[in-house]
Protein backbone atom coordinates (compact mmCIF):
# COMPACT_ATOMS: atom_id res chain seq x y z
CA UNK A 1 0.00 0.00 0.00
CA UNK A 2 2.80 2.55 0.84
CA UNK A 3 4.21 2.47 -2.66
CA UNK A 4 1.19 3.32 -4.18
CA UNK A 5 0.35 6.20 -1.16
CA UNK A 6 3.98 7.28 -2.53
CA UNK A 7 2.83 7.15 -6.61
CA UNK A 8 -0.43 8.86 -6.15
CA UNK A 9 1.31 11.99 -3.24
CA UNK A 10 4.03 11.91 -6.29
CA UNK A 11 1.78 12.61 -8.87
CA UNK A 12 -0.20 15.10 -7.04
CA UNK A 13 2.46 17.36 -6.08
CA UNK A 14 3.68 17.01 -9.76
CA UNK A 15 0.71 18.64 -11.07
CA UNK A 16 0.41 21.27 -8.04
CA UNK A 17 -2.82 19.67 -6.02
CA UNK A 18 -3.00 20.09 -2.78
CA UNK A 19 -3.98 17.09 -0.70
CA UNK A 20 -3.97 15.14 2.63
CA UNK A 21 -4.33 11.79 3.33
CA UNK A 22 -7.49 10.64 5.25
CA UNK A 23 -10.14 7.78 6.04
CA UNK A 24 -8.63 4.13 6.80
CA UNK A 25 -5.54 4.79 5.12
CA UNK A 26 -4.21 7.98 7.86
CA UNK A 27 -5.37 5.15 10.44
CA UNK A 28 -2.64 2.66 8.26
CA UNK A 29 0.31 4.65 8.48
CA UNK A 30 0.07 5.57 11.58
CA UNK A 31 0.22 1.91 12.83
CA UNK A 32 -3.40 2.17 14.16
CA UNK A 33 -4.92 -0.35 12.18
CA UNK A 34 -3.11 -2.94 9.89
CA UNK A 35 -5.03 -2.83 6.70
CA UNK A 36 -7.46 -1.03 4.85
CA UNK A 37 -9.21 -1.97 1.83
CA UNK A 38 -8.95 2.07 -0.23
CA UNK A 39 -6.71 5.11 0.12
CA UNK A 40 -8.59 8.58 0.67
CA UNK A 41 -6.74 11.35 -0.57
CA UNK A 42 -8.93 14.74 -0.37
CA UNK A 43 -8.34 17.10 -2.73
CA UNK A 44 -10.01 20.67 -3.49
CA UNK A 45 -12.79 20.85 -5.88
CA UNK A 46 -11.79 23.01 -8.17
CA UNK A 47 -8.48 20.95 -9.00
CA UNK A 48 -11.48 18.52 -10.32
CA UNK A 49 -9.58 19.09 -14.05
CA UNK A 50 -6.17 19.38 -12.90
CA UNK A 51 -6.93 15.28 -10.99
CA UNK A 52 -8.67 14.27 -14.25
CA UNK A 53 -5.63 15.03 -16.89
CA UNK A 54 -2.90 13.93 -14.14
CA UNK A 55 -4.64 10.56 -14.10
CA UNK A 56 -6.44 10.10 -17.62
CA UNK A 57 -3.92 6.81 -17.20
CA UNK A 58 -5.85 5.21 -15.19
CA UNK A 59 -9.46 3.96 -16.01
CA UNK A 60 -11.74 5.65 -13.64
CA UNK A 61 -14.18 4.00 -12.01
CA UNK A 62 -17.00 7.26 -11.14
CA UNK A 63 -16.09 10.89 -11.53
CA UNK A 64 -18.73 13.01 -10.01
CA UNK A 65 -19.19 16.05 -7.53
CA UNK A 66 -17.74 13.87 -5.17
CA UNK A 67 -15.27 11.89 -5.59
CA UNK A 68 -12.84 10.73 -8.46
CA UNK A 69 -12.29 6.80 -7.93
CA UNK A 70 -10.10 4.24 -9.90
CA UNK A 71 -7.68 1.56 -9.30
CA UNK A 72 -3.88 1.21 -8.88
CA UNK A 73 -1.76 -1.92 -7.52
CA UNK A 74 -4.55 -3.28 -6.64
CA UNK A 75 -6.07 -0.92 -4.41
CA UNK A 76 -9.49 1.60 -4.84
CA UNK A 77 -7.95 5.09 -4.27
CA UNK A 78 -10.45 7.70 -3.75
CA UNK A 79 -9.51 11.26 -4.67
CA UNK A 80 -12.08 13.02 -2.44
CA UNK A 81 -13.75 16.45 -3.16
CA UNK A 82 -14.01 18.94 -1.03
CA UNK A 83 -15.42 22.96 -0.95
CA UNK A 84 -16.31 25.40 1.42
CA UNK A 85 -19.81 24.34 0.60
CA UNK A 86 -19.94 20.64 0.93
CA UNK A 87 -17.43 19.81 3.13
CA UNK A 88 -15.87 23.18 5.41
CA UNK A 89 -13.68 21.11 7.44
CA UNK A 90 -11.63 19.26 5.05
CA UNK A 91 -11.77 22.60 2.80
CA UNK A 92 -9.97 24.88 5.18
CA UNK A 93 -7.82 21.58 6.42
CA UNK A 94 -6.34 22.09 2.68
CA UNK A 95 -6.93 26.03 2.61
CA UNK A 96 -5.01 26.51 5.61
CA UNK A 97 -2.70 23.74 5.65
CA UNK A 98 -3.56 22.00 8.72
CA UNK A 99 -2.67 18.47 7.90
CA UNK A 100 -0.04 16.44 9.98
CA UNK A 101 2.71 15.52 8.26
CA UNK A 102 4.37 11.55 8.31
CA UNK A 103 7.91 10.83 6.68
CA UNK A 104 7.77 7.18 5.13
CA UNK A 105 10.86 6.25 2.78
CA UNK A 106 12.12 9.82 2.72
CA UNK A 107 8.77 11.65 2.05
CA UNK A 108 6.42 13.63 3.86
CA UNK A 109 2.52 12.75 3.30
CA UNK A 110 0.20 15.26 4.51
CA UNK A 111 -2.50 13.14 7.09
CA UNK A 112 -5.52 14.48 8.81
CA UNK A 113 -4.66 15.06 12.23
CA UNK A 114 -6.89 12.41 14.60
CA UNK A 115 -9.08 15.22 16.27
CA UNK A 116 -10.63 16.28 12.60
CA UNK A 117 -9.89 12.62 11.29
CA UNK A 118 -13.13 11.81 14.31
CA UNK A 119 -14.73 14.61 13.58
CA UNK A 120 -15.56 13.02 9.71
CA UNK A 121 -16.03 10.00 11.11
CA UNK A 122 -18.84 11.40 13.55
CA UNK A 123 -20.52 12.97 10.89
CA UNK A 124 -19.93 10.40 8.48
CA UNK A 125 -21.41 7.48 10.68
CA UNK A 126 -24.73 9.67 11.46
CA UNK A 127 -25.18 9.88 7.86
CA UNK A 128 -24.39 6.29 6.77
CA UNK A 129 -25.05 4.21 10.00
CA UNK A 130 -22.14 1.97 9.28
CA UNK A 131 -20.73 -0.25 12.21
CA UNK A 132 -16.87 0.19 10.88
CA UNK A 133 -17.10 4.16 11.42
CA UNK A 134 -18.31 3.87 14.71
CA UNK A 135 -15.41 1.41 15.67
CA UNK A 136 -12.98 3.96 14.25
CA UNK A 137 -14.67 6.49 16.39
CA UNK A 138 -14.12 4.62 19.93
CA UNK A 139 -10.75 3.29 18.36
CA UNK A 140 -9.34 6.98 17.96
CA UNK A 141 -10.96 8.96 20.95
CA UNK A 142 -9.32 6.08 23.07
CA UNK A 143 -6.10 7.04 21.37
CA UNK A 144 -6.83 10.71 22.49
CA UNK A 145 -7.76 10.04 25.68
Amino acid sequence: MIPTILKIKKTLEENNINYFLSGGSSLFLRKIIKNTKDIDFSIKEEDLKKAKEAFKEEKLLTSNKKAITFYKDGFEIELLLTSEKTDKLSNDILEKKLFDKIKIKNEEINLISLKNLLSIYRFVYLRDGKEKHFERIKLIEKLLK
